[in-house]
């Protein structure tokens, strides 16, 4: 038996996004006084950045998750793991816009908003890596579209867009791996090892699965 699931998430995102904007608006002089005293010390927003990003590639490691156990004969409850993989990807992407906005605070990057928002026009030796985020950011948003356009798309296109996840979820990962300077220390370590072992282990999981059906 089916499940329907509704879930008003794009008016909601909606309006925290318009809410986020007023608040700022009323709450400038604060704000202001806020980004002074980070700005005093040099590294706060690097160390912001880094963390927004961490939890940004952690909660779309989850997503990953949730959506390669929906279709498992493993998994229990497929409309609750669908709603999980929903907002988890949803979450993920609002830190990693999170993730690229602290760095313009960033006094040893020093990005202007257009470097930022184009790929691979950071004008760093790691351009590379960096650009590779910024093309996994962009990627993942026409799949989260996707979640409230599969009708219209169809099955097949859906299905063929969904796959893309897999090379921006690598793109992310390279980016987080090579444009981290803290990528070998152990907190780093573990949040990589841990996504990337959960991550492959189900992909291994589900064409093994998928091998057994035939």
């Amino acid at each position: 038996m089916k499940q329907n699931i509704s879930t008003p998430a794009l008016p909601l995102i909606g309006g925290l996004v318009l809410g986020s904007i007023a608040a700022a608006w009323v709450m400038q002089d604060t704000l202001q006084t806020l980004v002074m005293a980070l700005q005093a010390d040099g590294k706060a927003f690097w160390h912001l950045a880094r963390a927004s990003g961490l939890a940004a590639y952690a909660v779309l490691s989850l997503s990953m998750i949730f959506g390669l156990s929906i279709a498992s004969r493993a998994a229990e409850n497929a409309a609750a793991m669908l709603s999980l993989h929903r907002f988890s990807a949803l979450l993920g992407l609002g830190l990693g816009l999170l993730h690229g906005a602290l760095l313009l605070g960033d006094a040893y990057l020093q990005p202007s908003v257009a470097q930022l928002l184009i790929p691979f026009a950071v004008p760093h030796r790691l351009w590379l890596w960096i650009g590779l985020g910024q093309v996994a950011f962009y990627a993942l948003l026409p799949i989260a579209v996707a979640f409230y356009l599969r009708r219209p798309l169809g099955s097949s296109a859906w299905r063929w867009l969904h796959y893309t996840v897999f090379t921006a979820y690598l793109m992310a990962t390279l980016h987080g791996l090579f444009a981290g300077s803290d990528t070998l220390t152990l907190p780093a370590l573990t949040v990589y090892v841990l996504c990337n072992s959960a991550v492959i282990g189900l992909v291994v999981y589900r064409i093994i699965e998928a091998l057994s059906l035939r």
